[in-house]
């Protein structure tokens, strides 16, 4: 930009304008820059458990090998299923078991643990829209028997049921209209015969929208007798839009809920209980139709979805929830593309990217973490918990092996956004790793590596997922802790060496398992991922150009070639001329 000023002015308009003009520079430089500073602390909002990840049923998935091969990856524990009262028992002494049994048997079968959703079935054998069946005698001790029955033949298959889905206790003018104090009461029924038939069985519910609606029934519960022996667990489903045309941006703001929707759920109940919270349903969208046609939402499934599914996870176990269940597996609102294909789709690989790099796992530790980048303004807060939202939203958490990852979510589509991140006490060493769009598959080789000194610096990428994996070990000591170091060429070798274009490496897997090639430098430092899959057992080749991860040629010098296959390491000077 050129632009002078008229001789003419007087000196203090000329320099008034002079002074705009450096003002205006001055915050565009700073607006480009955007670098937050984030610190860590020892705060610990919680150990994962178990139990942390689950998913939603969905029919031709579980008795497929390539889907439940993916799957096993995820670490999942339950599979929600849905339990229709008036489906397994649509009238007095009729009992239809076969499609339940057929669910129950797929999800056991597989080692994981069924969670069936006990749906209240507002349309059943008696009782209309205006006065339901739960306001009739017949109906009452209909919906005990149907309980009774469903926890005495799968009592060896269950450890929770969850009672409700969406019950309609806010709006009286509505068909099916369901009181906060009678839902509760029809609740402490059901979970009276779940006692009956086993004590060991957790109850809970009401599976109904974010944290207040939940709360205020878990109150109703609680102040009903026998209501604290009997309430296990509170169950949330939180979909963050219904509407096809909301905003990229409104919807990453709302991701903020998953974590103020559980602290709203404890702050309503205070002291009176402190059982398990459960995210039974969550995805960005649950829109059904679109200008009247069948449609969902090509955000659930793409590198949008990635990124929102992991600010949901990790906002929802800093907020507390001890149970998470993504809502569908396959097609428009899943993690796996439609039967019988069962390609990976974009959320798949962020979800993973949690488990096998962040070390978001049981006995993890969500812990505090700081930036001082000014919040979000004028975002909607559920509850009015105030959770605050930033562009590049931060997360920590510790390692069960000691070290701490740093988690950066740029929610937004701005470019130019850095942080830097003080070294944790302890940390010796760091990798960075990023999920974006163009590494969405290869999110799980590092682009970065070194000693960590004081701070390390970071760019976060629009949508983008960026970890900083810090170890108390050094940049070696990782590489070569617990295991084996070869010279031998047999596994690895390479010619030319040395070498000026490119040069031929040749590798053998001695057994089916992930393999990791990695270039060095002398220092240890991670200077190029070549190839980090799993792979058969095998003799393989690939070539070296002599380039980093940004395609820049390397300085002339020596470099070590890093086979990692399994526990065993092979490692071969390499001399790089230009």
């Amino acid at each position: 930009m050129n632009f002078r000023l008229d001789k003419n002015l007087p000196s203090h308009l000329a320099y008034s304008i002079l002074s705009l003009f450096v003002a205006f520079f001055l915050s565009v430089s700073v607006l480009l820059s955007q670098t937050a500073a984030i610190t860590v602390s020892d705060t610990i909002y919680q150990t994962l458990g178990a139990d942390f990840f689950g998913i939603q049923y969905h029919a031709d998935t579980y008795d497929n090998n390539n889907a439940t091969d993916k799957l096993a990856k995820l670490k999942l524990q339950r599979v929600r299923i849905w339990a229709k009262v008036a489906d397994f028992h649509p009238a007095p002494n009729v009992w239809n078991w076969e499609e339940l049994d057929k669910k129950v048997a797929e999800i056991t079968s597989l080692n994981y643990k069924p969670l069936p959703c006990i749906y209240q079935s507002e349309q059943w054998f008696t009782g209309t829209p205006t006065d339901p069946w739960w306001n009739d005698a017949d109906g009452l001790a209909e919906w005990e028997a149907a309980v009774f029955e469903f926890a005495n033949r799968y009592k060896n298959d269950l450890d929770m049921i969850i009672f409700f889905d969406e019950p309609n206790m806010l709006y009286p003018d509505r068909d099916y209209y369901l009181p906060f104090k009678k839902c509760a009461q029809l609740f402490l029924r059901a979970a009276k015969q779940v006692k009956n038939v086993k004590p060991e069985i957790q109850c809970g519910g009401p599976s109904s929208f974010g944290g207040w609606e939940n709360g205020h029934w878990a109150n109703y519960v609680l102040n009903e007798p026998e209501g604290k022996n009997d309430l296990d667990f509170v169950s949330v489903n939180l979909f963050i839009s219904w509407d096809g045309d909301d905003s990229d941006a409104l919807i990453m703001d709302r991701t903020i809920w998953y974590e103020e929707a559980p602290l709203k759920i404890k702050d309503m109940v205070g002291g009176k209980w402190s059982g398990t919270l459960v995210l039974d349903a969550y995805n960005v969208s649950a829109v059904w139709k679109k200008d009247g046609e069948l449609w969902t939402d090509p955000r659930n499934t793409n590198i949008f979805g990635g990124v929102y599914q992991a600010a949901a996870l990790l906002h929802g176990a800093k907020g507390g929830f001890d149970i998470t269940l993504h809502w569908e597996t396959i097609g428009g609102y899943g993690i796996l593309n439609w039967f019988p294909e069962f390609r990976e789709l974009p959320p798949y690989f962020s979800w993973k990217f949690l488990i096998d790099v962040a070390g978001l796992k049981p006995d993890a530790q969500i812990i505090g973490c700081a930036t001082n980048e000014t919040p979000k303004s004028d975002v909607l807060h559920h509850g009015g918990m105030n959770v605050h939202s930033y562009v590049i939203q931060p997360f920590a958490i510790r390692r069960v092996d000691g070290g701490v990852s740093v988690i950066l979510i740029n929610k937004y589509n701005e470019s130019n956004r850095t942080a830097t991140i003080s070294v944790p006490d302890g940390m010796n060493s760091y990798e960075i790793f990023r999920y974006a769009q163009n590494r969405i598959t290869s999110c799980f080789s590092s682009v970065e590596s070194g000693q960590a000194i004081q701070t390390v610096p970071v760019d976060c990428p629009p949508f983008s997922i960026s970890i900083v994996k810090f170890s108390a070990t050094t940049a070696v000591e990782t590489a070569e802790k617990n295991i084996c170091v070869s010279e031998n060429e047999n596994l690895l070798s390479n010619f030319p060496n040395p070498f000026n274009s490119l040069t031929q490496i040749n590798y053998r897997v001695p057994k089916s398992g992930l393999v990791e090639l990695k270039v060095l430098n002398l220092l240890g430092q991670t200077v190029r991922t070549l190839f980090r899959e799993t792979q058969p057992s095998g003799s393989f080749h690939l070539f070296w150009d002599g380039k980093d991860y940004s395609g820049n040629l390397l300085t002339s010098g020596v470099y070590l070639i890093n086979l990692q296959a399994g526990n065993q390491i092979a490692r071969r000077k390499i001399l790089y001329l230009k």
